[in-house]
């Protein structure tokens, strides 16, 4: 299977989980969250634990986004 199916097919998993969570339980938390994360990414990677992460612009160099820093 090449890389980018067996990509949506992560997608389409992750979304149906992510839709039955929700319809069982009529709320997102952040354990659903992390349940669609883990099924997407095949890894229990969690919530980021490091500071200084951003998502900038490839070409420019911009910070487009920078995610809260910590979960105190």
């Amino acid at each position: 299977m090449k890389p980018a199916a067996k990509e949506v097919g992560n997608y389409a998993s992750a979304l149906r989980k992510g839709f039955q969570l929700v319809k069982d339980s009529k709320l997102l938390t952040g354990k659903h969250i992390l349940a669609v994360q883990e099924e997407l990414e095949k890894n229990k990677a969690g919530y980021r634990r490091l500071s200084g992460t951003d998502l900038k612009n490839q070409q420019t160099g911009e910070v487009i986004y920078t995610p809260p820093q910590s979960l105190k």
